[in-house]
């Protein structure tokens, strides 16, 4: 129910976050800021579920994008590369 940000600059800081999860002593826990400006305080399972949120997002992403330009790749006029609409989420 958080929403993050994931810009490429925020999709850094979380990577950078969930290596420190990583290696934290037991108890470790960080104060993150959301998109909505809230801060929370994020455990390091917490954090390392946040990166894994990314990962498939991007993942997801990418999938997406990869289906879009086999669809452009296959358009033989213009108006068929018109027709193309990028998936959108819920």
């Amino acid at each position: 129910g958080r929403t993050f940000d994931a810009d490429p600059e925020s999709q850094r800081r979380i990577t950078g976050a969930v290596q420190l999860a990583v290696i934290a002593p037991a108890g470790w826990s960080l104060d993150w800021t959301l998109a909505d400006n809230t801060t929370v305080t994020l455990t390091a399972a917490e954090v390392i579920a946040v990166g894994v949120a990314l990962g498939q997002q991007v993942s997801a992403a990418h999938a997406a994008a990869r289906a879009i330009r086999a669809q452009i790749e296959a358009s033989q006029t213009p108006d068929a590369v018109d027709s193309i609409t990028w998936p959108t989420t819920g």
